[in-house]
């Protein structure tokens, strides 16, 4: 178990140290881009997975769910993970998930007992499909507006992009 941790915390210094480098790298590559051609209008919608990531934020989960479910973007599902929180998040999102009447496939992952924040995202972006663009969403945070999805599939419809990484994309 001690290894686990080890080896899971060696992991996310690993992720993090590499996300930084890469999206400096991703910001220069953007600015040259800009210069050289304008986003194109991209007729087809790539799939994507919303993994959410959650533990006691009762306070933030409808606004973080109607966030997503209010883009302008239909090929994506959502997960939603709540890690054993000890407040009324799970009731909440499940209420919110039969209310729904949206088409998007919502799925809601209930820890029994809490895993931590690497050890879910670690299991979901295993559970997903090889083709899924993945776009995580802290159980605390929305998507800035409408078009973030569709924003995320133009720059992804450019070969030399494979990973996206920020606090707000415009």
């Amino acid at each position: 178990m001690k290894f686990i941790k080890i080896s899971l915390g060696v992991l996310l210094i690993f992720f993090l140290a590499f996300s930084g480098v890469r999206a400096l790298r991703l910001y220069q590559l953007k600015k040259e881009m800009e210069k050289r051609r304008p986003l194109k209008q991209i007729l087809y919608e790539r799939p994507m997975v919303v993994v959410i990531p959650s533990y006691n934020n009762s306070r933030y989960c409808i606004r973080n769910l109607r966030s997503v479910l209010e883009q302008n973007y239909h090929n994506f599902r959502i997960l939603y993970i709540d890690d054993a929180s000890t407040d009324d998040t799970a009731e909440k999102v499940k209420t919110f998930f039969a209310a729904s009447s949206s088409k998007i496939p919502l799925t809601l992952i209930l820890n029994e007992t809490n895993r931590g924040a690497l050890a879910n995202l670690y299991n979901a972006i295993h559970s997903c499909r090889d083709d899924e663009i993945i776009v995580t969403l802290d159980g605390d945070d929305h998507l800035a507006h409408e078009e973030v999805l569709k924003r995320l599939n133009q720059i992804y419809s450019h070969e030399d992009i494979w990973m996206t990484y920020g606090n707000f994309l415009n």
